[in-house]
């Protein structure tokens, strides 16, 4: 970067690394300098809004989900993490939306599914829940977080033998997925 300040791919690149080693305000810096080369950019939009989601920054991360969708209206993830902000701010209503919206364009992210299972369920809205868990299941019959989710809410509603096989299955899940 040093050679080539403008270098787009660079900021951007070392923006995720520094993101993925939790070095929030160094990668915050480097994708707004990728934004500033490349103003139109959505994943970095979207990337940036992950960094402030991560430092509780609810209001930012939520303009640039919504700009990274105003961008790229058929960008999953960005509807999916604009739900997490608005589930974090107790708009639920809105947030499931964004889900569902997150789902419609790429029925398979199972983290759009499970984030609309706990939206639901904060709702009061337990079967619509429970079906978003079990398909984000039917998804990828391994995802730790859903089993946990499922059984936890399973468990709340005496329905313990179901409850008790998510929770060993969220378990096992976990243990495969360890290194």
């Amino acid at each position: 970067m040093q050679s080539n300040p403008d270098d787009f791919n660079a900021h951007y690149n070392f923006g995720s690394v520094l993101q993925s080693q939790g070095r929030l305000d160094e990668a915050i810096e480097h994708y707004r300098r990728a934004l500033e080369i490349k103003p139109k950019a959505d994943k970095v939009y979207n990337d940036l809004g992950g960094a402030l989601l991560a430092q509780d920054k609810l209001d930012e991360a939520a303009k640039c989900f919504r700009e990274a969708i105003r961008i790229n209206a058929e960008f999953a993830d960005a509807y999916s993490n604009l739900g997490v902000v608005l589930t974090k701010q107790g708009k639920l209503e809105e947030a499931v939306g964004y889900y569902r919206q997150a789902i419609r364009l790429k029925p398979d992210h199972i983290k759009a599914g499970n984030n609309l299972g706990l939206a639901l369920q904060l709702q009061g809205k337990i079967n619509e829940a429970i079906d978003s868990f079990q398909q984000a299941l039917r998804t990828n019959p391994d995802y730790a977080q859903a089993h946990y989710n499922l059984g936890m809410l399973l468990q709340s509603q005496g329905r313990l033998d179901e409850a008790k096989e998510h929770l060993d299955k969220a378990g096992d899940s976990q243990d495969r997925s360890k290194p």
